[in-house]
């Protein structure tokens, strides 16, 4: 008895997605196959009588811009920055000029010190004009070249411990001489202070 085929249990070959770094070469592959080049997201296929022929891409075009995502949760407090550029010591410092008569600028509280190089042998030291309240200065004088005899101009106010007249400051030696602002009074002296 002859046998005879009824039904081939072989099916056909099938075709195959390729990929690879690149563009394909003509020995990758099959006709009918598709290549995906992964470097530049392009697909080529199905090849045909031996040719991948011309790619296309897998990226689309650019979508439109999304709507606003919801706010998001609040950050940690960042580092302390550097300090700004505001007044130094060296700002708070005035040159008084020598004479008959020395008047101190105290710019409402801006200015606390006056350095005063004091040749008069004897002079008079006036209030500091624009003064602020609770605002403190201070005149450093110099006895220049031989003794001096500041007197206190009568816009001063006395303090308990401290009589306004007038202040000898030895020579070649510095004296400090403090005074503070009040609303209803003016400038307090509050005393002075001699270098040995």
């Amino acid at each position: 008895m002859a046998w005879t085929e009824v039904l081939s249990l072989v099916g056909a070959s099938g075709n195959s997605v390729l990929s690879g770094s690149g563009a394909p070469s003509g020995g990758t592959g099959v006709n009918g196959d598709f290549y995906i080049n992964t470097a530049t997201s392009d697909i080529y296929g199905p090849k045909a009588a031996g040719s991948w022929g011309s790619p296309t891409s897998l990226i689309g075009a650019t979508g439109s811009t999304g709507g606003a995502g919801a706010t998001g949760a609040t950050g940690s407090a960042g580092a302390d920055g550097a300090d700004g550029a505001g007044l130094v010591w060296s700002d708070r410092v005035e040159t008084l000029t020598d004479g008959a008569t020395v008047t101190p600028n105290a710019l409402s509280g801006l200015i606390q010190v006056g350095l005063w190089t004091c040749a008069t042998a004897t002079p008079t030291l006036n209030p500091p004009d624009n003064g602020v309240p609770g605002a403190p200065y201070r005149v450093q004088v110099l006895a220049s070249g031989a003794q001096r005899v500041i007197t206190l101009s009568s816009g001063f106010i006395p303090s308990t411990d401290d009589v306004v007249g007038t202040v000898t400051v030895p020579s070649g030696k510095w004296c400090s001489l403090f005074f503070e602002y009040f609303t209803t009074v003016g400038w307090m002296y509050a005393g002075k202070k001699t270098l040995q």
